[in-house]
């Protein structure tokens, strides 16, 4: 069963950049079921851990219109056409984003959706 404890692992783990430990821990917990909503978290972290592995880490939004996607993942999430697949998918991001921003992870260097961005505001300064 998947609890909101792994999920928090798995988001600590990306964090620390331990991208293997995560896989591994997908696999251990999330890997034989026949939930569509697990399966719909497991690949929202699988996704977690493709954009922050790449060089450099990416976010499907600005950091700046947080609010903004949120809003979007609640109505998704809550949308009559949304199956349990979605629902899943669609919760472990809202997830992510309450650790991320309780962790202060937002405003750090390691979470940008576009360093270009960040480089021409400091410039500016």
């Amino acid at each position: 069963m998947v609890t909101n404890e792994i999920v928090e692992q798995c988001f600590t783990l990306i964090m620390e950049k331990k991208f293997q430990e995560a896989k591994e821990r997908i696999a251990q917990n999330m890997g034989n079921t026949k939930s569509s909503r697990v399966m719909g978290s497991a690949f929202a972290i699988e996704g977690l851990i493709s954009m922050q592995s790449a060089k450099p880490p990416t976010l499907p939004f600005d950091p700046n219109d947080i609010t903004k996607f949120k809003r979007m993942l609640n109505e998704k999430e809550s949308s009559t056409w949304a199956d349990d697949f979605d629902k899943g998918y669609f919760a472990t991001w809202k997830k992510f984003l309450k650790f991320a921003d309780e962790k202060g992870l937002f405003g750090q260097q390691g979470v940008v959706e576009n360093p270009s961005k960040e480089e021409e505001h400091d410039e500016g300064s």
